[in-house]
């Protein structure tokens, strides 16, 4: 009985200690889209299909142009934590795809301020920035689980 209470105790520890991580880890970036595009939210299936080219338009029937960073922390995590993939898996999935003529995959930017300039300027953008990124021209989205 007491083995039982102690392992009880060490799986509820590791719980909280993994939603204070993800807690913290989905502060540092923020889902953002073309300020046009009527959305609020989105779950995380909707971000994954998104990204992923499995949905490929808006609810008003507007395409969906997806934009990701080419690298970095910010990308890495977004991947990580969204995506469920690593920057390496994401694009052998786009090269898969592009290969069997099944997708386009999403425009990639060397910077965040590129990326910010492309989304705010294109109808029905979606991408992903640093959550200190000044919002100017683009609206953020709340991701639910």
């Amino acid at each position: 009985m007491k083995i039982h209470a102690v392992f009880m105790g060490l799986l509820l520890a590791t719980w909280f200690l993994s939603v204070a991580v993800r807690s913290a880890s989905e502060s540092e970036y923020m889902v953002i889209v073309n300020d046009q595009v009527a959305v609020e939210q989105l779950d995380v299936k909707t971000v994954q299909a998104i990204f992923l080219g499995e949905k490929t338009q808006w609810a008003n029937g507007d395409r969906i142009v997806t934009v990701i960073l080419e690298s970095g922390s910010i990308h890495e995590l977004f991947m990580k934590e969204i995506l469920r993939k690593t920057p390496m898996q994401f694009t052998t999935y786009w090269n898969q795809q592009l290969f069997t003529g099944k997708g386009i995959p999403p425009h990639s930017f060397a910077t965040i301020e590129q990326m910010i300039d492309f989304v705010s300027k294109t109808r029905g953008a979606i991408g992903y920035v640093p959550s200190s990124a000044i919002i100017n021209n683009f609206k953020v989205v709340k991701i639910v689980e």
